[in-house]
């Protein structure tokens, strides 16, 4: 059925619409499962395959913001474009996805009859080319860390746990590391993650602990996630990086966009005792931002999505997401898969 159905899309977007402006070339793509509620223009059912697919077709060229066209059995869903990047695969809500062709990472806007590049910060590359934020270095007061709870390294972190109960101060693998310092460095992230402050050194790094708390992840309690919400890495705000209450790290968007209304989405973690705050704000030129979004607070140890915040974009106005922090170390503030969707919410 799925086979036919293949060439059947085609052939109809090419017989209805033949010789008139209208006329699309939509072509089997790949198959794909539930996408993001977003973008879901409507879905279409009839009482009959044949009629199914008339429908579809006809429902679709008549909105110009239906982009792709998702087949799956016994109704279609009219979808406005842009795959999320992590989807769960689901077999039982396997469809076709017949759509424009473009470049990889693009899709077709039948508004502006362009291939659109998609807006989106996953964090799983270093430099992050695709993602369109960066940190705001003229008015932070610190910045924000790409991190991922898998440290690597001869030296083990229970280990240095274990000792850190022991020694107020110690030099842990002394000449055990390569002389590249990024590994130096991503296990001094790792063990400040765990409430243990950490210097390099040419040599290895010192392990300080002027304090202990009642866990071994500070005095201030735990804070922060123990994975990326999809992939290996994400972005937070360190709180105890920040020495004054109510210091932000802020995330700005680094592009100019088309005049046209956005929707973003993305997940956030916000899981301490000490817990500030998290807002979105957007900023045309010189003038003041203007909140658009925000939350406070102990959110629990869980990824939270948020599933769309209405943006009304355009080449002067920038995208800031800031992080605030409140009063202690365990105010940690992490987002992941932060994703720019050129239509409303």
């Amino acid at each position: 059925m799925f086979t036919m159905a293949r060439e059947v899309i085609i052939l109809l977007l090419f017989s209805i619409f033949y010789g008139t402006e209208q006329c699309e070339n939509f072509r089997y793509a790949k198959d794909v499962s539930a996408p993001n509620a977003i973008q879901i223009i409507s879905n279409v059912s009839t009482e009959s395959l044949d009629h199914l697919r008339g429908s579809c077709v006809s429902d679709c060229m008549s909105n110009i913001n239906c982009n792709a066209i998702d087949v799956c059995g016994t109704y279609c869903r009219l979808i406005r474009g842009w795959d999320s990047l992590y989807t769960e695969q689901n077999a039982a809500t396997t469809c076709q996805r017949f759509q424009i062709e473009c470049a990889a990472g693009q899709f077709y806007d039948r508004a502006s009859k362009t291939c659109v590049a998609h807006n989106y910060c996953d964090f799983e590359d270093d430099p992050e080319v695709s993602c369109f934020l960066t940190d705001d270095l003229a008015d932070d007061d610190g910045n924000w860390i790409r991190n991922t709870i898998k440290p690597k390294g001869i030296c083990s972190v229970f280990f240095a746990l274990f000792i850190r109960k022991v020694l107020p101060k110690l030099t842990l693998c002394k000449g055990e590391f390569d002389p590249k310092e990024n590994k130096k460095k991503m296990l001094k992230k790792a063990l400040e993650r765990q409430g243990i402050r950490a210097k390099v050194t040419r040599s290895g790094f010192t392990i300080e602990t002027p304090n202990f708390g009642s866990t071994i992840t500070g005095s201030d309690g735990p804070t922060g996630p123990n994975a990326a919400k999809f992939g290996s890495y994400y972005k937070y705000m360190n709180a105890a990086d920040l020495s004054k209450r109510n210091e932000i790290m802020t995330l700005v968007s680094s592009k100019a966009f088309p005049a046209r209304s956005y929707c973003l989405t993305f997940y956030y973690h916000m899981w301490g005792s000490n817990m500030g705050d998290l807002m979105i704000f957007t900023q045309n030129g010189t003038q003041s931002a203007v909140e658009k979004w925000s939350t406070s607070g102990d959110q629990g140890d869980v990824w939270i999505e948020v599933p769309g915040i209405d943006l009304k974009l355009d080449p002067q106005t920038k995208i800031l997401i800031t992080a605030r922090k409140y009063n202690g170390d365990a105010g940690d503030i992490a987002v992941d898969l932060i994703e720019l969707w050129p239509y409303p919410c």
